[in-house]
């Protein structure tokens, strides 16, 4: 449960903060687009005003210079009448004075035709410094109003970066603060997990075989989970049956050697290897070098089995009819196949009914689940709920008690 809420803590936090963040840089390109589209349109008016005062002044060129073009050709025009009506009228005599006064006339209106250039040079030259300042006056406003929008835009991204860091930061503190919870957790519950089956094979055989002698190791010491010295009502020491349990996710094929070296030492007569998982190959409980491997589901159908065969043995021991030939019959048929699908055939018959135990126990598991999932739901939308109206309230509601009891029963475990 808990490290249900800090998945859903963690979940709600990467939420607000892709929230947040997604409504920072909304935010920012608003406030972007709109400087942006206001700057474009200063500056599409500047240019536009530009254009049209250069049209002007492009128009007026024109008439300026087809004035000066106009008066040219009347002042040729003029000249050249006076010089016919001068051929005309005078003789040969004055021809000298009338083109002296010609190259006067003509002096006189290139001057004037210099003048009128020079005075238009003039007029668009002013005309155009004026346009020029005020131009660059406007542009360097627009420059100034784009410098200030690249600086706040510059100093948004660098606040968001900022916040972006310390939301990154916090997350990654937290990620590694669930992780370690996590990893905590996880290590404990293999741990319990693996003294709880240990526990659960001893209080089993101590409950089911009252006549034999089970005899535990103790947390630390070399060897076996728990030993099981077999006896009957009327026989003693029959046989001893060596159990080691592991709860791994994996299977470690070294485990049978020192398995064997341990039965040795403790002279156990059968060695049963109970494990989570299977080794590679094996689906179900087999015989593999000497000792039996089988699943938590499958060891009570194996103990029984092995247990009564020890019985058995011992009872032709004890009559010492052919004991060696019955040893070895015991033997051989303990190895043969008939003895391998007998066991074959007991072992999937207690799987099957320890499936469908299980199947139903998940399922009342699942149920429970539900209702405390449900339940907890509940609690925080109440204490949710309480929460808001305090705050509205500031704080004149008051604490409300009775969600103290609802979050103990929202804790119940079962």
């Amino acid at each position: 449960a808990k490290n249900k809420i800090l998945d859903e803590k963690e979940q709600t936090l990467e939420a607000k903060a892709i929230k947040a963040n997604q409504e920072q840089e909304e935010i920012i390109e608003s406030r972007v687009k709109e400087r942006a589209a206001a700057w474009e349109e200063k500056v599409l008016a500047a240019n536009n005003e530009i254009n049209a005062k250069n049209k002007i002044l492009d128009e007026k060129e024109q008439t300026l210079e087809a004035k000066a073009i106009k008066a040219n050709q009347e002042q040729e025009e003029i000249i050249e009448s006076r010089v016919k009506e001068a051929k005309s009228l005078f003789s040969k005599t004055i021809k000298s004075d009338l083109e002296a006064n010609f190259k006067l006339e003509m002096k006189e209106a290139d001057d004037v035709r210099l003048e009128l250039i020079e005075e238009k040079r003039t007029n668009v030259k002013l005309k155009t410094n004026n346009i020029t300042a005020e131009n660059d006056y406007k542009l360097d406003g627009d420059l100034r109003v784009a410098e200030a929008i690249r600086l706040e835009k510059q100093k948004a991204a660098e606040r968001e970066e900022h916040k972006q860091q310390e939301n990154e930061e916090t997350m990654r503190q937290l990620k590694k603060s669930i992780e370690d919870s996590h990893r905590q957790a996880n290590q404990g519950s293999m741990q319990i997990q693996g003294e709880a089956q240990e526990l659960s094979i001893e209080s089993y055989l101590k409950t089911e075989y009252r006549t034999d002698i089970i005899e535990p190791i103790k947390k630390g010491d070399y060897g076996a989970d728990c030993l099981q010295y077999v006896n009957t009502i009327d026989m003693k020491n029959c046989g001893v049956i060596y159990y080691e349990s592991k709860n791994t996710k994996q299977f470690n094929n070294q485990w049978i050697e020192k398995f064997k070296t341990d039965m040795r030492e403790k002279k156990a007569d059968i060695g049963i290897l109970v494990t989570k998982t299977m080794p590679k190959g094996m689906t179900r409980a087999g015989y593999v070098n000497g000792i039996y491997i089988c699943s938590i589901y499958e060891y009570k159908t194996i103990t029984l089995a092995y247990r009564n065969a020890l019985i058995d043995q011992n009872k032709l021991r004890k009559a010492g009819e052919n004991q060696k030939d019955k040893q070895a019959e015991m033997y051989i048929y303990l190895n043969s196949n008939e003895f391998k699908q007998y066991m074959e055939g007991v072992v999937d018959c207690a799987t099957a009914l320890d499936a469908l135990l299980s199947k139903d126990k998940r399922m009342q598991i699942k149920s429970n689940k539900e209702r405390e999932k449900c339940n907890e739901k509940l609690s925080v939308c109440i204490s949710s709920l309480s929460g808001a109206f305090q705050a509205i309230s500031g704080g004149s509601i008051g604490d409300i008690h009775s969600l103290e009891s609802n979050d103990k029963v929202g804790n119940y475990d079962g």
